[in-house]
């Protein structure tokens, strides 16, 4: 027989036998699942390889963590994570709430969930909307807003919000967040009631790069902005204290030379383009954050 001809007969052989070999291996996996020990059943329910079959039993199993995994599972299509979402352990319903799968609708159900932890997984999902964390906002729910603050959706007008609740947590979590504007986080750094919020604000800030700081600039930032505080009633600020002489007086000496520095780099880009230098904003002109 010639080498080319008896290659394509072992293919067809090895593709006639293959069939078989799944349908084995598909009993063996049901065979475990249904096995006494339950880390055996915890151990397939988590394995994204694990058939869809396989996993519906398992979804009913009658062990929590067993079902739990099954939700935490990849592979875990939205169906199941369906009828899961209205599992009586609270752990399964917020290993939904955590799966990277679950639609929206899905989700504003477990937004409503009676569990707080189920609520604050389901608030922080990726797949919540800006504009949703906004109406959650304004509906008045305190025990969602530290979820809110590190959904990676929440909007700058939302995390303005959120930098003056009571919870220092939920500022750090602000603090932390890629949308908190470059205003936001010099008030924190300057007036949050809480050494530690103070000092991740400074941190933050102090690892800026020279051309956000510029961009800053471009778009109204200077040290000569009067300032204003909106995070913390109980600041106090003298009258006609402006951006410049509140880092200088918290020692925040390496901001203020940062935002200096992007000052003078933004005059001279605008000098060197052969355009007019834009007035930079007198202390008249209102920081706002």
């Amino acid at each position: 027989m010639h080498k080319s001809q008896l290659g394509q007969s072992v293919i067809q052989d090895l593709q006639s036998v293959e069939p078989v070999v799944e349908n084995i291996l598909l009993r063996y996996e049901n065979d475990l699942a249904r096995c006494d020990e339950v880390n055996v059943r915890a151990s397939i329910a988590g394995d994204q390889n694990t058939p869809l079959e396989t996993l519906a039993g398992l979804a009913a199993d009658p062990v929590g963590i067993v079902r739990q995994k099954v939700a935490l599972n990849v592979s875990c299509p939205v169906a199941l994570l369906e009828v899961l979402s209205s599992d009586t352990d609270r752990w399964v319903r917020e290993a939904v709430a955590c799966h990277a799968l679950c639609p929206v609708d899905l989700l504003e159900r477990l937004i409503a969930d009676q569990d707080i932890m189920v609520r604050m997984s389901a608030i922080a999902h990726p797949n919540v909307s800006g504009s949703m964390l906004e109406t959650l906002f304004e509906q008045g729910a305190p025990d969602l807003r530290r979820a809110m603050a590190s959904n990676p959706n929440c909007t700058p007008a939302t995390l303005h919000r959120l930098a003056s609740e009571p919870n220092p947590s939920t500022r750090l979590d602000v603090i932390a967040h890629t949308n908190t504007p470059v205003l936001l986080l010099l008030q924190l750094a300057c007036f949050d009631s809480y050494q530690h919020a103070r000092d991740q604000s400074r941190d933050k800030l102090e690892t800026m790069e020279q051309t956000k700081w510029k961009e800053s600039v471009s778009a109204g930032l200077s040290l000569s902005n009067a300032m204003e505080c909106s995070v913390n009633p109980d600041a106090v600020i003298s009258p006609g204290l402006n951006l410049g002489d509140t880092l200088i007086n918290s020692g925040l000496t390496n901001i203020y030379q940062a935002i200096q520095q992007a000052e003078l780099e933004v005059k001279v880009n605008q000098l060197g383009n052969g355009g007019p230098v834009e007035q930079l904003p007198s202390t008249a002109v209102k920081m706002r954050m």
